[in-house]
């Protein structure tokens, strides 16, 4: 909240530049509160079951369509200087390679952060 004389900062994770796997295990995290609170919210077991299937499906889609999209990115928007595009012109597999463990750690990362939370 801004004005012309003041700032207040009322919730300060907003104000955080850190790891990407800061915020995708923050979602991660709010989605298992989600499921984890489920049966607290709805006394009907068939309903709370399938609310609490679509919620995890949604950490597996939403994993599966951020790591498709950012390998594109990653194979097609070569400006970086991470991972060269030199290293790699010559060896796809090692590239595959190097995406693979770098989506690995983040995942990894990514859970520790949704524990947190």
């Amino acid at each position: 909240m801004v004005t012309d004389t003041d700032t207040k900062v009322i919730d300060p994770e907003f104000g955080f530049m850190g790891p990407m796997a800061f915020d995708i295990g923050n979602y991660i995290g709010n989605l298992l509160l989600a499921y984890f609170s489920r049966p607290g919210w709805d006394a009907n077991e068939q309903r709370r079951a399938d609310y609490q299937e679509w919620l995890l499906q949604q950490i597996v889609q939403t994993w599966s369509v951020f790591t498709r999209e950012f390998r594109q990115l990653w194979d097609n928007k070569t400006q970086g200087d991470a991972w060269s595009t030199e290293m790699y012109q010559q060896n796809r597999a090692a590239l595959e390679d190097a995406q693979d463990q770098f989506f690995a750690t983040l995942l990894e990362d990514s859970l520790v952060n949704a524990a947190w939370k």
